[in-house]
């Protein structure tokens, strides 16, 4: 049996951006550019490159303390939906065969999506 050497490398630069509204609500919106590609034996298979999906999720903060004082904590809670759309191609072939999901610059789905973080400084 030959030994292989098999590498994939992925990459993702995202165009974001974010809009607070208030102390409270905020829009966080994301586009990747992503550059996926496959290499056996030093040799390069393919590489997978343009949009992937992009998303759009807002966020409100249910608790967000502001204390000054340096030696006290601070604590935010913030809790968020939104969606990510479809865009990014996921029906790329090599050799007549489809590649796997996780190298594809898309995910082919519409998806809802939720969020819920805890910050403490």
């Amino acid at each position: 049996m030959e030994s292989q050497t098999h590498t994939e490398t992925y990459l993702v630069k995202d165009l974001r951006g974010a809009y607070n509204f208030n102390d409270r609500h905020r829009i966080i919106c994301s586009l990747p550019i992503v550059r996926n590609e496959r290499i056996i034996n030093s040799v390069s298979l393919f590489v997978i490159s343009g949009i992937g999906d992009p998303f759009v999720l807002g966020k409100y903060n249910l608790v967000r303390t502001n204390v000054t004082d340096e030696e006290k904590m601070n604590h935010r809670v913030t809790v968020g939906g939104g969606i990510k759309m479809h865009l990014g191609r996921y029906d790329f072939s090599h050799n007549g065969s489809k590649v796997q999901h996780d190298i594809q610059a898309g995910t082919g789905t519409f998806d809802f999506l939720i969020s819920l973080d805890y910050i403490l400084k």
